[in-house]
Parts: structure tokens; C-alpha cells; sequence
């Protein structure tokens, strides 16, 4: 049928791939009828390029661009975070330390105690974020030390845990965890720990006062499966695509004015993966949330 049009004078130009072949090979070709000088039509002319050397090389500029915009997005947000979310909590420890040692305060010993409570729990705030702040750039650079052994779970994610005993006294929130003592896992121990700390802070910032948050650790033949599971507010559908990707900066305030990020779950997904597993999310608008990830279990086990 193309012919038959080219014979009645069409033109026709574009390119072929040929992906079966190696090495690949991208043709450009221009299809034109041989017009006599009478007007009659006695042949087609048929023109075919090599470009696949050029086409590869627009394909890997394209894709160099593309990495480029996106990492100077991901590098704005880093200095954002930087300029925002780190000088506000240290502008307000330090404001709050200034008011408590001048001799001139009116505090009760009651009131200086539970400022300096807040200043705490504030500056726990701020370190958590200055640790995923450190751990989410050496990864960027490769520099992230993986160091993986045969660990017990259980008390791993008992110790972690505890930084967050006076945040779930605050919030009147029940706190609970359900893993069997022997259970193990070949993962490294700052990556595991850096995970449990994100999703349970996490679940913290979104559940409602007199809240639940249950860790829930199961295993099979190959991986351990913890869920971090709560009632708070929960997400919208189309939310949660978008969670885990930095640029998108989608973080809203928690149930009672907490501020997030948006970086703790962007780093969750990718310790996640450099530790050979993968993380998942369940969660309805109004019911709560549950965040799943997978780390794999001990060899011979």
C-alpha cells in the first residue's frame, strides 16, 4: 500500500529500529518517487542513514538532562530543609534555653520542667532529622556504610522505640509490639534501626490523641515482614503514590501542628531496597495507615 502511494507521487521519511539485532542498529529512511520530465512516474527512490550513534547519544543526553533537573530539585530540597526545618527547632531550643537561664523568668519549678520537657523533646525532633539529613546524603554518594549480619529483631526494635516514650505520653498514644524473641534477619543493624525510627515517628505525627500504633513482625522462608500500623488520619488515594518522592515535598502537618520534612519516608524506601526488600503502604482517609517493608531472613535458617 505505501508503494502503491508513492507511485502516485507521496512522499514518505522516518526511522526503523532494529532491537533484535546486536549490536542495535536505527535506521533513518526517505521513500520518493523518480518523476520523469513528462510528469509520468517511473520508480521510487529510496534513501536509508545509519543513526544510531546519534540517536543513542540524543537518548543519553536526554536521560543526563533529566537526572541533572531532578537532582538539582532534590539538591533545592535539601537546602530547604536546611534552611526551614533545621533553624526553626534550633531557633526555638535556643530561644527556650535563653528564657530558662535568666535570672529574671517567672517560671514555677513545675512550668520550668515541663518547658525544658518540650525543649527535649524538641531537640530529639531535630537530631532525627539531622541523622536522616546525613544517612540520605551518603547514600546519594555511595558512601553509606552496609554492613549486614544475622540480628534478633525483637529487642532492635524495643531499644528504638524507647526515644519515643515521652511523644506517645504526650499524645496519650498506645504503643505495642508483636514479634516473636528468636526472630532474626540478615540486615544491618543503623539501617533497620533508621526504618523502625521513620515509620514509628511517622505514625506518631498522624495518630490522634489516645491513639494506637501496633508493630507487627511476621516471617516466612525468606523474609521478615514488619507493619507499622496505625489510627490516625490516614491518606488519600491519590497521595500516595507521591509520599516517597523528595521533589514532591506532599509533607503536611501531624494531628497536633507536627512539622515533617517529607524526607524520613524517601529514605525509608531506600534503605529498604539497599537492604534487598521492599516497603509498601496501605492506608484509608479517616481508618489509619500501615506501612509494610520486608528485610530477608538469616541463610540456613
Amino acid at each position: 500500500a505505501k508503494f502503491e502511494r508513492i507511485l502516485k507521487g507521496e512522499t514518505f521519511s522516518g526511522t526503523r529500529e532494529y532491537l533484535d539485532l546486536d549490536p542495535v542498529l536505527i535506521l533513518s529512511y526517505f521513500y520518493s518517487p523518480i518523476v520523469e520530465i513528462d510528469g509520468t512516474i517511473s520508480g521510487i527512490t529510496i534513501f536509508s542513514y545509519d543513526i544510531t550513534k546519534l540517536t543513542l547519544a540524543q537518548r543519553e543526553l536526554f536521560e543526563s538532562e533529566k537526572n541533572l533537573s531532578l537532582s538539582n530539585s532534590t539538591k533545592d530540597k535539601f537546602f530547604s530543609i536546611i534552611a526551614h526545618d533545621l533553624r526553626s527547632p534550633i531557633g526555638g531550643i535556643k530561644e527556650g534555653l535563653d528564657y530558662i537561664l535568666d535570672e529574671d523568668n517567672d517560671l514555677a519549678s513545675e512550668d520550668s520542667r515541663e518547658f525544658i520537657t518540650e525543649l527535649k523533646e524538641m531537640s530529639i525532633h531535630t537530631f532525627d532529622l539531622l541523622e536522616n539529613l546525613l544517612q540520605w546524603s551518603q547514600n546519594q554518594q555511595g558512601a553509606l556504610d552496609y554492613d549486614p549480619k544475622c540480628l534478633e529483631v525483637s529487642p532492635l526494635i524495643t531499644e528504638t522505640v524507647k526515644v519515643f516514650k515521652g511523644l506517645t505520653q504526650i499524645k496519650e498514644i498506645c504503643l505495642s509490639i508483636d514479634c516473636t524473641a528468636d526472630t532474626m534477619a540478615f540486615i544491618d543493624k543503623n539501617i533497620f534501626v533508621t526504618i523502625i525510627r521513620n515509620l514509628v515517628s511517622n505514625a506518631i505525627k498522624y495518630t490522634e490523641r489516645g491513639g494506637d500504633i501496633k508493630i507487627l513482625v511476621e516471617r516466612d522462608s525468606y523474609y521478615i515482614t514488619v507493619a507499622v500500623k496505625d489510627n490516625g488520619v490516614g491518606m488519600k488515594p491519590e497521595v500516595i503514590p507521591f509520599i516517597t518522592q523528595f521533589e514532591k515535598n506532599i509533607s503536611t502537618y501531624g494531628t497536633e501542628g507536627e512539622k515533617g520534612s517529607g524526607l524520613g519516608l524517601v529514605l525509608c524506601e531506600e534503605l529498604v531496597l539497599k537492604q534487598k526488600g521492599k516497603i509498601w503502604v496501605d492506608s484509608e482517609e479517616g481508618v489509619g495507615t500501615t506501612f509494610y517493608f520486608t528485610s530477608p531472613v538469616c541463610d540456613g535458617e
